[in-house]
């Protein structure tokens, strides 16, 4: 009996894999490189407007890093794809922190040398839809709008 305990162990050891998942390590769903697919505007009445970002926009990237990690390139609107990145931008790095299942913290650092500001963003919601889909809920403050929120989608390229 012990020699069969023994050989059935080794077995189950053997075909054990190595990957993340397999040892119990959650790989959080934001980590990657994201880019802009569409905004989606929610009315106080239920209806919704959808704009998918201008061709210059679709440039921007916001990676998210394993460690903790962030940083973006920043574009400006309009419709030429070939457009150039927009220098002088204060904040464009700095850490991601997850609060719980649907809130992070982006803690920006100000790019300029002595310069100790940061920029804390806190989506109202992030959700992924599926593995490929970042959805951000920000919800609108003014009580004199019409607009209830706004859905941010970004496509995960990397």
């Amino acid at each position: 009996m012990k020699k069969v305990l023994t050989l059935l162990f080794a077995v189950l050891v053997c075909a054990c894999t190595d990957s993340e998942a397999d040892r119990g390590i959650l790989v959080d769903p934001i980590i990657g490189v994201w880019q802009p697919d569409r905004i989606v505007t929610v009315l106080n009445n239920g209806n919704e407007d959808s704009k998918i970002f201008t061709a210059c926009e679709m440039n921007n990237r916001y990676t998210f890093h394993a460690d903790g990690r962030f940083n973006m390139t920043d574009y400006p609107e309009g419709d030429d794809a070939n457009c150039e990145e927009l220098v002088g931008n204060l904040y464009l790095s700095g850490t991601w922190t997850r609060w719980n299942e649907t809130v992070y913290v982006i803690e920006l650092v100000c790019a300029i040398p002595n310069c100790d500001e940061i920029e804390e963003e806190v989506p109202d919601e992030v959700t992924f839809p599926n593995e490929m889909t970042m959805r951000i809920k920000e919800i609108d403050e003014d009580p004199d709008d019409e607009i209830d929120y706004f859905y941010y989608y970004y496509k995960r390229i990397q």
